[in-house]
């Protein structure tokens, strides 16, 4: 019993001596990960991008052929120059570029013989970033992967091909109307000086007063509930548009926009015109 005790305690001290070797001696032992972890582009930041041009070369929609050109303004402020004027979608286009500074492939094929088996001899889309300096990020969206999820991409300056999930570039393959500004209103309850509802024939108008408290000057003058303009403000602001039906109709009566059955107008209190929502 006494040797068996001896050499089982012999046993626990070789296991711990060796321990140490292993894990001391020899350093931490780096993830395989981390090692082989594979970016698209080194030296990409979203916030550098000054220009961003999305052609979508896979689509049969004649309307949808023309590459769609965004760019920031001298304010830093996303407008779309190309095919229409128009202001951009600040959210859809902080996501594109996230997703690309994000880039984070499932795999990567180096020099494959034939871009063909992925699509990328005639890619689907074709997207190119700018920064401001005019340095300059190309890349080309292939087919997709066998189960569906995947998609593959090029840079368009190197021969290696990647697998990336297909939700980080389907944004690049969207129609026009999805980079437009979908909001109706910025204002809040610090940005604006008067409001005018008018609904069902009745009108009920809110300003605030010299100390910036809000009143109720129709139909009757009274102090008005803080909180109700508040969330009638941010709801105002909050508005998006699903879609666009179309730009500068020439009848509203087909859309009930004739004679409208709400009205709301908002003027900002640097003095500026009233906007509206009908």
């Amino acid at each position: 019993m006494k040797n068996y005790r001896t050499l089982l305690i012999y046993l626990v001290v070789a296991l711990l001596l060796g321990g140490y070797i292993y894990f001391f001696e020899r350093g931490p032992v780096k993830p395989k990960d981390e090692e082989k972890k594979i970016k698209v582009f080194e030296s990409f930041v979203a916030d550098d991008i000054g220009e961003i041009r999305l052609e979508n070369l896979g689509t049969t929609v004649t309307a949808q052929k023309s590459p769609i050109v965004i760019k920031k303004d001298e304010k830093g402020i996303w407008q779309i120059v190309s095919p229409k004027s128009l202001k951009a979608d600040e959210t859809n286009i902080r996501s594109i570029l996230s997703g690309v500074g994000d880039f984070s492939p499932e795999t990567s094929i180096d020099n494959p013989a034939n871009l063909a088996d992925f699509g990328l001899n005639s890619p689907t889309a074709r997207c190119t970033f700018k920064t401001k300096t005019g340095t300059t990020f190309g890349l080309l969206v292939g087919n997709s992967g066998m189960a569906g999820s995947s998609t593959y991409i090029k840079r368009a300056d190197k021969n290696t091909v990647y697998l990336v999930p297909s939700y980080s570039v389907d944004g690049f393959r969207k129609p026009f109307n999805n980079f437009r500004d979908h909001t109706f209103m910025k204002t809040d309850s610090v940005m604006a000086q008067k409001i005018r509802v008018t609904h069902g024939g009745n009108v009920v108008v809110f300003e605030k007063d010299k100390d910036h408290v809000w009143m109720m000057t129709e139909p009757i003058q009274d102090k008005a509930d803080e909180s109700k303009v508040r969330d009638l403000l941010n709801t105002v602001s909050g508005l998006r548009a699903d879609d666009f039906a179309a730009d500068n109709p020439s009848n509203l009566s087909s859309y009930g926009l004739a004679t409208p059955r709400a009205k709301v107008e908002v003027w900002p209190n640097d003095g500026g015109p009233a906007k509206s929502i009908w």
